[in-house]
């Protein structure tokens, strides 16, 4: 189930902020929920709703577009410092990033570092830094952790940065 946090009929919180059941009941059937943070797809209010109530996704998930890049996604990294915002622990974003989106491709081995593996690999920093956040919808929200790429190693070469 993609676009999870999305504000229009059939929501993942019903008009009293409460999740709805048949929501929970596919989580437990085994859908997994995935953010698509594409324009309208993704509204703070209804993802802080679902958050309050630890409804959060099992994949977080772009849905970049040409139309949506420079204002309100950039980046996978920029998108985690929403969830971080928003209380979502570091490990389960790492885990909805990597982990998660390779076991639903069946593709387990892109999220593994062993000997004889593709060594691709992201090094990461966490930075506190102050930052807004807004929605298609106009509503803001301050986080204070961004997820920054500090070095890119593919095939078991580093990518120098730029490339």
């Amino acid at each position: 189930m993609t676009h999870l946090y999305h504000p229009g009929p059939g929501a993942v919180v019903d008009r009293h902020g409460v999740v709805r059941p048949e929501y929970r009941d596919a989580r437990e059937r085994g859908v997994l929920m995935e953010t698509g943070f594409a324009r309208w797809h993704t509204d703070f209010e209804i993802m802080r709703k679902a958050f309050d109530r630890g409804f959060w996704p099992d994949i977080i998930g772009t849905d970049v577009t040409t139309t949506n890049i420079d204002d309100l996604v950039y980046d996978l990294l920029y998108t985690a410092g929403k969830f971080l915002a928003l209380g979502m622990p570091l490990e389960d974003v790492l885990t909805a990033m990597t982990l998660a989106p390779a076991r639903a491709m069946s593709r387990t081995e892109l999220a593994q570092v062993r000997e004889g593996g593709a060594a691709d690999l992201s090094v990461l920093e966490v930075r506190e830094e102050e930052t807004r956040f807004r929605d298609y919808y106009g509503h803001t929200m301050d986080g204070n952790l961004r997820i920054v790429c500090r070095h890119l190693v593919s095939r078991g070469s580093l990518i120098p940065p730029g490339r």
